[in-house]
């Protein structure tokens, strides 16, 4: 039989055992958003005294892989595949071990841009030119990733007269500049001849390009004749004036109407866009209820709430009078995403949709990178009424 005195010596051993056996507590707040050209960034929240983190990443949460540790609660992961969707999930790791994963964050990719930056000719902008005349050759550079954007460079290439000069570049204004003496020639015909500005640039492992092409005439200073805008301009007015008053009347007229047009399409607009608020959280609800985040009982009160403003809304808009009625959830077969990301266009764009047709609005959507399912609901939603 164990003696008294050895008693509280074995309890203090059982009980350092048993906290040397405990993992420590599971990462809070995982969140991740894309940053940069092709890079996500993980965060998280954590209270325990971790010495590290894993973090993992997969397609599917049965077959995760660690990809990487730190010792921060944050984590930049570089170059990923734009075109899948990813999941990731962090563990807190000490030496006690690793603490297991109770959340994780998915990733939606979005539509990569086909090039990092644009670029577009400044100067010059006349098309005619004399012989060995200076020219200053302007080209800007547009781009939201300069941070990322390295040996960024660019040449003027005048392949006729075998030319390919370094341009030089001014960060402040992002633009590459460069006077150039054009050519000459010994007999007294002009001749065109084309200039190609060339751009390229490096983000992560991969070389970018973007060319700006200029034609002009070069003739002799002898039969190039300025362009006197002075009495161009003076000449027009005598000869139109009767029809510029007329023009003048007619505009202030229209715009007196379009001004009053406005007012009431504006009012209409507001009012579309609240509605459409009000459909894309009853949607949201329904998707959580489904999800089981909140409960039946939870749903139905918030939908009632919902319901209420929504009959409003389409009162105002004179929809009860035409008896139109929403029958069924009108975001079914969204996910939450989705659904956010259709609010989120509707709401940035809602006032400007009389400049489209409804066709020319899809279009324009999907030509900048957004799903067909997601443009035909925006659309749907704009023209509503």
């Amino acid at each position: 039989m164990m003696k008294k005195q050895f008693l509280p010596i074995f309890v203090c051993l059982v009980l350092m055992a048993s906290f040397a056996l405990a993992v420590p507590e599971p990462v809070t707040n995982l969140n991740g958003e894309f940053v940069g050209f092709n890079s996500v960034k993980i965060t998280w929240g954590h209270e325990g005294g971790a010495t590290s983190f894993k973090i993992y990443r997969g397609e599917i949460i049965t077959e995760m892989l660690n990809i990487g540790s730190s010792t921060e609660k944050s984590y930049l992961d570089q170059g990923i595949d734009l075109v899948k969707e990813h999941l990731y999930y962090v563990t807190a790791v000490d030496s006690s071990g690793e603490s297991n994963a109770l959340m994780y964050v998915t990733i939606t990719p979005t539509e990569r841009p086909d090039k990092p930056f644009t670029t577009v000719l400044v100067s010059p902008e006349k098309k005619v030119f004399t012989f060995g005349e200076q020219v200053e050759f302007i080209v800007e550079v547009s781009s939201p990733f300069f941070g990322e954007l390295g040996g960024l460079e660019a040449f003027l290439i005048n392949e006729d007269s075998g030319i390919e000069k370094p341009m030089v570049f001014d960060s402040g204004k992002n633009i590459f500049t460069l006077s150039e003496t054009l050519p000459s020639s010994e007999s007294e015909e002009g001749f065109s001849t084309t200039y190609l500005i060339r751009v390229s640039g490096v983000l992560g492992s991969e070389t970018f390009s973007e060319s700006e092409t200029y034609v002009f005439t070069l003739v002799p200073e002898s039969i190039y004749v300025p362009f006197d805008v002075g009495a161009f301009v003076m000449s027009f007015f005598l000869f139109f004036a009767p029809i510029i008053v007329l023009l003048v009347v007619a505009s202030l007229i229209t715009l007196v109407g379009w001004k009053y047009y406005l007012k009431k399409r504006t009012q209409k607009d507001a009012l579309n866009l609240e509605l459409v608020e009000v459909l894309k959280e009853r949607s949201v609800w329904k998707y959580d209820m489904l999800k089981r985040r909140i409960t039946s009982q939870q749903y139905a009160e918030k939908e009632r709430e919902l319901q209420g403003k929504q009959n409003v809304l389409e009162a105002k808009l004179g929809h009860a009078k035409k008896g139109i009625k929403i029958s069924k959830n009108p975001f079914a077969g969204y996910s939450r995403s989705e659904i956010e990301d259709i609010g989120r266009i509707v709401k940035t764009i809602g006032v400007q949709r009389r400049q489209f047709t409804k066709s020319e609005m899809r279009a324009w959507l999907v030509g900048r990178g957004k799903k067909e399912k997601i443009a035909k609901k925006v659309v749907e939603l704009l023209y509503k009424e």
